[in-house]
């Protein structure tokens, strides 16, 4: 049996783990969870800096394929088979200097099999 976890997956863990039966349902909850992640950014990026972050992940992360790619988000399948969209954002500025650094978060879709 193949049940699928959707989540946010952040540098200090994951949360809003959610799992679905239906492939179709799943979907459904990935999207959703991507539209509700994005709508709670505290600043997107810009065009140039988007761009820039996508030359990266050609770069660096060059054996994903990229699916999808409209600012902030990159969706791509990774090396396990997951649907993953990564949200690039500005962050809360620093206190010291006041300046923000782009941070990311990503949204991931899994299928787990479990053996009965």
């Amino acid at each position: 049996m193949i049940i699928h976890k959707i989540y946010v997956d952040e540098m200090w863990g994951s949360e809003k783990e959610t799992y679905k039966i239906s492939p179709k349902k799943a979907t459904q909850a990935f999207n959703n969870l991507v539209r509700e992640e994005i709508s709670q950014v505290y600043e997107p990026i810009g065009k140039e800096d988007f761009s820039e972050k996508v030359a990266d992940f050609r770069k660096w992360e060059s054996e994903y394929k990229i699916l999808c790619r409209k600012m902030p988000l990159i969706i791509y399948k990774d090396e396990e088979n997951r649907l993953k969209a990564r949200i690039y954002s500005w962050g809360q500025p620093d206190y010291e200097y006041g300046e923000a650094d782009i941070e990311s978060k990503e949204v991931i879709l899994e299928e787990i099999e479990i053996n009965e």
